[in-house]
């Protein structure tokens, strides 16, 4: 939610620039180079991004703008839920929505089939090993799209320095 907070109060800060300026948003902003970057960069994206790891991606970009993860007192109190009721013989059921959820969710089913300790320790390391890598995996495309709006953005600039140029040629006014 702070992303979103941080985008709009951007762009009211750069909207009043513009109105102290006495400018009209109109100049800075052009149709060609914005669908140029967005279009540019989500095209790559969809390219470089390998598709095993496409659902998470969308869960990390969710997470990012909505920020659904629960707090670590929360993953600690149903944690402690779960060792209690356990403890006692009886069960809750977990909803799958944070990976801490789904490890405690497959530590239970482990148990149910009579793992040993040892070997449900190792298989939930395990999982843990491949949540991590897959989440580098993420980051690491999220660090490399970075490079590409820029160009894009050059690459828009490039179009309307070419329709300006064609447009003074065939007699538009140059002011």
């Amino acid at each position: 939610m702070s992303y979103i907070v941080g985008i709009a109060l951007s762009f009211t800060c750069i909207r009043l620039s513009l109105y102290f300026l006495d400018q009209s948003f109109s100049l800075y902003f052009d149709d060609v180079a914005l669908s140029m970057v967005v279009g540019g960069t989500f095209a790559v994206g969809i390219i470089a991004l390998p598709w095993n790891h496409f659902s998470e991606f969308r869960k990390c970009v969710a997470r990012l703008i909505f920020s659904t993860l629960p707090g670590k007192r929360r993953i600690l109190r149903t944690s402690l839920d779960f060792v209690r009721a356990r403890s006692q013989g009886t069960r809750i059921r977990i909803p799958r929505r944070h990976m801490a959820y789904e490890i405690l969710n497959d530590g239970d089913e482990l148990l149910d089939l009579n793992f040993t300790p040892d070997d449900i320790a190792t298989i939930l390391n395990e999982r843990l090993h491949q949540y991590v890598e897959n989440r580098q995996t993420i980051a690491d495309f999220f660090a490399n799209l970075a490079k590409y709006p820029p160009a894009f953005g050059l690459a828009g600039t490039v179009f309307g320095l070419i329709n300006l140029m064609r447009a003074i040629t065939e007699g538009l006014d140059p002011s």
